[in-house]
C-alpha cells in the first residue's frame, strides 16, 4: 500500500493544529491580479471572524479551477478581514470561485520537506523491498536500458537534432525505451566507450554490440560502431515489420583496431522516420565487479541472471558464487566466475521509501505506519524551526521537537509499526529502480 503526499500533509496538519484549516473552498473570485481570495466560510473557524486571524499563515492551492493558480502554489498571508477576504502576494492567476485551498501555520514547503526527510530518517525501521535489473553482464554502456531521460538520454550524445522521448508503452524491459525521430537528416544517439575503457587494453580484441530495435519502415533503424568518427561498421537495418528485433538480428562483432581514437556505439534512424531502441549493450572482456545500485541500501540478499536472451522479463536463475566488497565507500558485487555476456542481473535488497515531489506522488506506507512518518516529520520540522529561531524565542519549538521525538520513539516500539528485521521474509510489492 502507498499513501499520497496530500494525505500525509493532511494528517500532519491534523496533528499540528487539529486540521481545522484544511479542505476549505473559496466562495467567490478574488482580485484579478491574484492577490486575494474570498471565503465567507472563514467566520466559522476558531477566531475566523477576527481581522488578521491568519496573518503570516500560508495559503496552499490544492485544486485547479480553470484559469486559476496551479495545484501546489502557496503564498504567505499578509492580512485577512472579518468578512473573509485574505490578502497575499500575487498568485500566478486569479483565485476563482470554488477553489479548494488549505490554510497552514507553517510554510507548506517546510511541511513537504519534513515528510520527505522523515521517510529518509526512518530507514531502516521503514523500508521498501528493491528489485533492481539495471546491471548487465560485462556491459560497458552506461544507461544501456535507456530508462534515464530528461530532454536527452543520460550518458548518450545526440547525433544531429533528433526528436527524443522516453517511450513507456512500446518497450522491452524496465521503465521504457528510447523513441528517436529523425527529421532533416539521418540522426540518433551515440556513446563513446573510451570514457570507460582503456584503449591500450582492448586493441585487437572483439567488441560485441547488441540491441533491441523496433521500426515500422524498412531500412529506417540500425546500430553502428566507429573507431575514428569517420569509418563505420554497420549492423543490419531493421526489416520494418513493426516487431522488436533482438540480438539474433541486431548485432555487431568487430575487432578494435590498433589506431582506434574512439569506440562509439550509435543508434541510428534515417531521415523522416521514427524508431525505438532498448537494452543496447556492448562488451569486450569478462567483468567480475559491479557497483551495487544506489537504491539497494541493504543487501543484496539474492543475485540472479536472465535465463534466455529473448526474455528480458525472466525467468531468472539464481547465482550462488558471488560476494560483496566495499572500497572507498562504494559497494560492489563480485562474481566469482564469468557469466554469459549481455544478460540482465537481478539484484534484490531493500532501500529507502520513495520521497514525494507532487501532490499525487506516494510513499510506500499505510496506516498505522503513516502515523510514524507524521510524528518524525513533526519532530524534524520543529527541530529546524528551533535552529532558525532567535536565541530568545525558540523555547516553544524546542519543546515541540522534544514532544514529537518522544512520540516517534513510542511508535517505533509499538507492535506492527517496524518492518521485519533484515533477512526476514519481505512481503511488500517489489519496486523497480
Amino acid at each position: 500500500m502507498a499513501t499520497a503526499r496530500s494525505v500525509l500533509r493532511g494528517t500532519l496538519a491534523n496533528e499540528l493544529y487539529g486540521g481545522r484549516y484544511t479542505t476549505l473552498s473559496t466562495t467567490s473570485a478574488g482580485a484579478a491580479d491574484g492577490t486575494t481570495l474570498v471565503d465567507t466560510g472563514l467566520a466559522s473557524l476558531p477566531n475566523g471572524g477576527d481581522a488578521n486571524f491568519c496573518a503570516s499563515w500560508f495559503v496552499l492551492i490544492v485544486e485547479l479551477v480553470s484559469g486559476g493558480p496551479a495545484v501546489g502554489e502557496s503564498q504567505k498571508v499578509t492580512s485577512s478581514t472579518a468578512a473573509g477576504t485574505i490578502t497575499t502576494p500575487a498568485f500566478t492567476a486569479q483565485v476563482k470561485t470554488g477553489t479548494s485551498y488549505e490554510l497552514h501555520r507553517y510554510d507548506p514547503t517546510d511541511l513537504h520537506n519534513a515528510l520527505n526527510r522523515a521517510v529518509e530518517l526512518l530507514y531502516p525501521h521503514l523500508y521498501i523491498a528493491r528489485r533492481d535489473e539495471s546491471l548487465i553482464v560485462d556491459n560497458l554502456l552506461l544507461n544501456a536500458s535507456l530508462d534515464t531521460f530528461s530532454t536527452t538520454f543520460t550518458s548518450w550524445t545526440n547525433i544531429g537534432t533528433p526528436t527524443l522521448a522516453a517511450e513507456t508503452t512500446r518497450k522491452v524491459h524496465g521503465t521504457g525505451s528510447a523513441s528517436i525521430a529523425a527529421t532533416g537528416a539521418t540522426e540518433g544517439i551515440e556513446q563513446n566507450l573510451f570514457t570507460t575503457v582503456n584503449v591500450r587494453e582492448v586493441t585487437g580484441k572483439t567488441l560485441h554490440v547488441r540491441a533491441w530495435v523496433f521500426a515500422t519502415v524498412a531500412s529506417a533503424a540500425r546500430i553502428r560502431v566507429t573507431f575514428d568518427g569517420t569509418t563505420y561498421t554497420n549492423g543490419t537495418y531493421h526489416k520494418g515489420d513493426a516487431e522488436w528485433e533482438n540480438d539474433a538480428l541486431q548485432y555487431i562483432d568487430v575487432a578494435v583496431p590498433d589506431d582506434a581514437t574512439e569506440m562509439t556505439v550509435s543508434c541510428e534512424v534515417t531521415d523522416g522516420n521514427t524508431a525505438y531502441f532498448d537494452l543496447v549493450r556492448a562488451w569486450i572482456d569478462s567483468i567480475h565487479r559491479y557497483t551495487i545500485p544506489s537504491t539497494v541500501l541493504k543487501g543484496p540478499y539474492t543475485l540472479s541472471i536472465q535465463r534466455n536472451i529473448d526474455q528480458p522479463e525472466g525467468p531468472f536463475d539464481t547465482i550462488e558464487d558471488w560476494h560483496t566488497e566495499e572500497s572507498s565507500g562504494t559497494r560492489y558485487i563480485i562474481l566469482n566466475h564469468a557469466r554469459t555476456a549481455g544478460r540482465l542481473l537481478r539484484v534484490t535488497g531493500i532501500g529507502i521509501l520513495s520521497t514525494m515531489s507532487s501532490e499525487t506522488a506516494t510513499t510506500e506506507v499505510d496506516t498505522p505506519r503513516t502515523h510514524l512518518v507524521v510524528a518524525r516529520a513533526a519532530q524534524w520540522l520543529f527541530e529546524n524551526l528551533a535552529a532558525d529561531a532567535p536565541t530568545q524565542g525558540g523555547e516553544y519549538y524546542v519543546a515541540q521537537a522534544a514532544k514529537w521525538e518522544k512520540r516517534t520513539q513510542e511508535l517505533l516500539f509499538t507492535s506492527g509499526i517496524r518492518m521485519p528485521r533484515f533477512g526476514a521474509p519481505i512481503v511488500q510489492k517489489w519496486s523497480y529502480s
